[in-house]
């Protein structure tokens, strides 16, 4: 068991060391959870079991592993990088629920807690698949106006276990957010079961305002519950965003404490805006390093001026944000961080917030609690968490963050660690094995080796990266390990072919070679590949007790364990690189433990590199083997094979693109259980020279799934990344750059004379930033000094911009108030142009007209954003009463004001 978790959700500490007390508290669970395989843990063996940090049972209870979110599983000694790719290692079960699993499954014990967007939640045994139990929680929210997640909307974020017995909890409480429908109306709920038997032991609605607005009201209709869940002190915290970006919604932070069902509300839009700054998160968890600190980032939205991030402003968009818990449980703001060029971000839609923070398990001796942030821009940036660094905080209005690397590829998700030393030195970080895992949207799942610089501030080297890329709506890394040691470290993730496309659990050696430097990366060695399913987005693993779970939007949760019961086996097969168009052939032998019935054998491509229809691995005619024989004979199917016996297919691997390609060969059986034992395949294609991901490039404004929406008006900065790399057998010397013309920017293009060794890659940004209307076609090129160079074209289109704000109503009328009382009236007003504006300030109204907040000067106010004027009225005698609200901004045609007359009678 890892008493890890009990550390994490009960005491709120960070959770980067065994609590030997921890086996007395899960000793109160029911051998019916099944926290051992014969049930509960003797009482004299309970404290040795924990000291002793055993993984017999290693229970996940919340997303990604614990509060920090760093993904690291370190109680798997099972699952070895020999034991994971030698064949010891595959698919156990796959069983069907009721509707598709976004968020992550849990594993409470021998019990994987599992719910669904159709409002089931599951109790299934971890070993075989079986339903335990099953829990209808109301009707699913049908949504028809988003076609993001469709059709239905139930549980999106993950759950959390509390282990904390109770008369009325006995084996402690699962925690789960549903969206529901209640005679019509859509309805968010906290909802608290029974591990054991999945019984409802309690629900509460969640409703009211947030303490810092109260003039918003929780709309569940217009939000969306998809971070995990967090569990702190005696209260469980969700986060929401919206449904598709669709109008209005904000972000939430929303707080419920079961044992009295008190609930608390605040909200990063505040102040003078109410709309956007959605926290999604891409489905990570709210983080937490301790008791009465909640970590969370936000989406697009009206970004925070510049100040320090100890005084958080009301308007907090694109930002790392540090939530403080007050003694009656009323959050607030403590400090943020937020890129200095976030209203940039926003207006592009390269939110930070689609990532989601990290807490590394380690740090540097000066700076010990260390914070990883990355979102679409690809940038990672580590900040203190202490500190986290506010908004144009550092030199000459630049980001205050310790380090900040890349651009990488946009980051949907977070990464995963592992570390050997908690604190890391200039002495001991040559000798450290503190690793980040990122994966990025269509870039390869990259090593960093996190060192020391220059005043104690932490560094990243990129020392080694997969074979394969990773699509959009691939999920987030995690890592299991057997303790500290960097050898038995493995990274699990699930790669999605495309968004709903196929899903693939691949596992890799977490411990790069020695050799491996950011001079000369090296490939991660695959261990493992099989098919998991239809791929949910972003969906992450669930590890526990030598297992791995997934959860798919086809509705199965997958299970993967050591050992897996089947009649059949055989070792993954790698080949040797081949060139693209060329071909190899090698035999894979599958050898029978028992009876068993085969009626097919196929070969299936998996993943790839780049897109390609092509299959890349074919299945030549099968022979078998009779036990203590050397003679084969072809097989014919159906084909019963008997204990010892062999059956063995030639496969061909003939890559169509180059890179890593993985596949799987499937001799299909009968068997209801399991329908087909899956071989992994692995190859690597070779392309001659130098190539890009992506050959052509459009620079658009679009919409929240992708679809284009308009043409990127003057002023208006939009990103795109490729990634190009160095796909031949030999090392590469870059003999020339041909950049694009303005108004496009490049970053990341190394300089002529930089050696590529071979499967080494950089990720290239453009921005354009049109001047105004008006076509840019123009490419870049990188040429090797072997091959084809790549070369990828760009194209876009400028519009004219357009500098307009407006008001509504154009003029406020109060009307007869009588004296000495107080009325308040509330007008919009908003950037309706296509310009990226900023505050300068707003008049005073003076007389008995007030306005309920100020408009900071250096407020963003970027294109559909909308400021929410509330001005008090308290006439002091009978009359008439007339004032000026003036708003001063500034854009790329120069400063401007608006004007609202106000008039108000006292009688």
């Amino acid at each position: 068991m890892k008493p890890v978790r009990v550390l994490v959700l009960r005491r709120w500490r960070p959770p980067v060391r065994p609590l030997a007390a921890a086996a007395t508290v899960l000793l109160a669970v029911s051998a019916a959870v099944g926290l051992m395989p014969g049930g509960t843990i003797p009482a004299a063996r309970a404290n040795t079991a924990a000291r002793a940090n055993t993984a017999a049972r290693a229970n996940e209870y919340t997303t990604s592993q614990n509060a920090l979110r760093d993904g690291w599983d370190r109680a798997e000694p099972g699952l070895s990088p020999a034991v994971v790719g030698r064949g010891g290692f595959g698919r156990r079960f796959a069983t069907k629920v009721n509707g598709q699993v976004y968020a992550q499954p849990l594993v409470v014990g021998s019990t994987v807690i599992a719910a669904t967007e159709n409002d089931y939640v599951y109790g299934i045994n971890a070993r075989t698949g079986a339903i335990r139990w099953s829990r209808r929680l109301g009707t699913p929210y049908h949504i028809t106006t988003c076609g993001d997640l469709v059709p239905n909307i139930g549980v999106t974020g993950g759950p959390v276990y509390d282990p904390t017995v109770t008369a009325r909890a006995p084996h402690g409480l699962v925690y789960v957010v549903a969206q529901i429908v209640v005679k019509r109306s859509p309805r968010y709920g906290l909802y608290m079961l029974n591990p054991v038997n999945g019984a409802l032991v309690a629900r509460k609605f969640i409703t009211g305002h947030p303490v810092n607005n109260s003039s918003l009201t929780f709309n569940a209709a217009q939000q969306l519950e998809r971070p995990g869940l967090l569990l702190m002190n005696g209260w469980v915290y969700a986060a929401f965003g919206p449904h598709c970006d669709h109008k209005p919604y904000v972000g939430y932070v929303v707080g419920v404490k079961p044992a009295t069902k008190a609930i608390t509300l605040w909200t990063d839009e505040a102040g003078v805006t109410g709309n956007e700054a959605g926290i999604w998160q891409s489905g990570g968890g709210l983080m937490s390093d301790g008791n009465g600190r909640i970590f969370f980032t936000s989406g697009n939205g009206v970004s925070p001026p510049a100040r320090a991030g100890t005084s958080p402003p009301g308007q907090l968009a694109e930002s790392v944000v540090r939530l403080g818990v007050g003694a009656t449980g009323r959050l607030s703001a403590k400090d943020f961080f937020s890129p200095a060029n976030a209203p940039r971000l926003d207006a592009g839609d390269t939110d930070l917030g689609s990532g989601g923070p990290m807490g590394l398990p380690f740090g540097t001796i000066t700076y010990p609690a260390l914070l990883m942030q990355a979102g679409k821009d690809g940038r990672i940036f580590i900040l203190n968490r202490n500190g986290l660094g506010g908004r144009k905080r550092g030199r000459r209005g630049t980001d205050a963050a310790l380090a900040v690397s890349g651009p990488w590829t946009p980051q949907f998700g977070h990464p995963a660690a592992f570390g050997d030393t908690p604190r890391l030195s200039a002495a001991n970080a040559g000798a450290a094995h503190d690793y980040l895992y990122y994966a990025g949207r269509g870039g390869y799942l990259k090593v960093f080796r996190v060192g020391v610089g220059r005043s104690g501030r932490p560094t990243l080297a990129n020392v080694a990266n997969s074979a394969g890329s990773f699509p959009v709506s691939s999920g987030s890394p995690v890592v299991t390990s057997n303790g500290t040691r960097p050898a038995s470290a493995v990274v699990w993730i699930v790669r999605a072919a495309r968004t709903g496309g196929p899903g693939t659990l691949e596992a890799f050696a977490g411990q790069p070679a020695a050799r491996c430097r950011a001079a000369a990366p090296c490939t991660l060695r695959l261990l493992f590949s099989a098919r998991a399913g239809k791929a949910a987005k972003f969906a992450t693993p669930a590890t526990s007790g030598n297992s791995v779970y997934v959860g798919t939007m086809n509705g199965y949760v997958y299970g993967f364990g050591v050992k897996p019961p089947k009649a059949l086996a055989a070792a993954p097969a790698t080949f040797r690189p081949a060139d693209v168009g060329s071909s190899a052939t090698r035999q894979v032998t599958a050898t029978a433990s028992a009876a068993v019935t085969v009626t097919g054998v196929t070969a299936l491509t998996t993943t790839s590199n780049m897109p390609s229809n092509a299959a890349q691995f074919a299945a030549g005619p099968a022979t078998v083997t009779p036990a203590g024989s050397t003679a084969s004979t072809p097989a014919s199917f159906p084909v019963t094979l008997n204990r010892g016996d062999r059956i063995t297919v030639p496969v061909t691997f003939r890559p169509a693109v180059p890179g890593g390609i993985t596949g799987v060969l499937s001799f299909a059986t009968p068997s209801a259980v399991l329908p087909s034992v899956d071989v992994p395949l692995a190859g690597q294609g070779v392309g001659a020279g130098l190539y890009a991901d992506i050959s052509a490039v459009r620079f658009a404004l679009v919409g929240d799934q992708g679809q284009f929406e308009s043409w990127v008006p003057a002023n208006v900065s939009v990103l795109r990344e490729i990634t190009i790399t160095n796909g031949s057998a030999v090392p590469q010397r870059i003999t020339s750059v041909s950049l694009p013309a303005a108004p496009y920017q490049v970053t990341g293009v190394p300089p002529a004379g930089t050696v590529l060794v071979p499967g080494q890659s950089f990720v290239v940004q453009f921005t354009i930033t049109p001047p105004g209307p008006g076509v840019f076609d123009s490419s870049l090129t990188v040429t090797g000094s072997e091959g084809a160079g790549a070369r990828v074209s760009l194209h876009s289109q400028g519009l004219a911009a357009v500098s307009r704000f407006t008001v509504s109503p154009s003029s406020v009328n109060l009307g007869s108030v009588p004296v000495g009382r107080q009325v308040t009236v509330t007008f919009t007003i908003a950037n309706s142009g296509n310009q990226p504006a900023t505050a300068v300030g707003t008049s005073g109204l003076g007389g008995p007209f007030r306005a309920a907040a100020s408009v900071l000067p250096g407020l963003p106010v970027n294109p559909s954003d909308d400021l929410t004027i509330r001005v008090r009225f308290t006439p002091p005698h009978k009359g008439t009463f007339r004032t000026r609200y003036r708003l001063t901004w500034q854009d790329s045609s120069g400063t401007h004001t608006l004007t609202v007359p106000i008039t108000g009678i006292g009688t």
